[in-house]
């Protein structure tokens, strides 16, 4: 049924597939032969064809689902740091433009051994 399999993302779980299968089934192919909605005893085997690959598909959807959540944990777990700033020792205002500071005048420390700032709090400052 190339109208279902078209749409298969958009469904969520394997039982919501298996039932629009069984649903178009009855309501496209078959209603010119059985009048009522139900499938014909010759149409079930093309029914549960579809089912199977319903549950096909849905296992692939939920294994690219279970990838793309490991990804995300896994950039969730990343730092990311800003190659345009620095920062010195000092408990506060620790973060330095490398365009305007090389040296921190109340640490002492050095652009050229300090690490570079961290993002999420070059943005926090920004926000104020």
């Amino acid at each position: 049924m190339k109208v279902v399999e078209m749409n298969a993302p958009q469904w969520r779980t394997v039982l919501q597939w298996m039932t629009a299968v069984i649903d178009t089934h009855c309501k496209v192919s078959y209603n010119k032969v059985n009048e009522n909605g139900v499938v014909p005893a010759k149409g079930v085997n093309e029914v549960l064809k579809d089912m199977a690959k319903a549950a096909d598909a849905a296992i692939t959807l939920q294994k690219e689902n279970k990838k793309l959540k490991e990804q995300l944990n896994k950039l969730q777990n990343t730092v990311i740091t800003n190659s345009n700033y620095w920062d010195c020792e000092c408990e506060s205002n620790y973060i330095h433009k490398k365009q305007d500071k090389t040296n921190c005048d109340k640490c002492g420390a050095s652009m050229d051994s300090q690490p570079d700032s961290i993002q999420k709090e070059i943005e926090q400052i920004k926000k104020g």
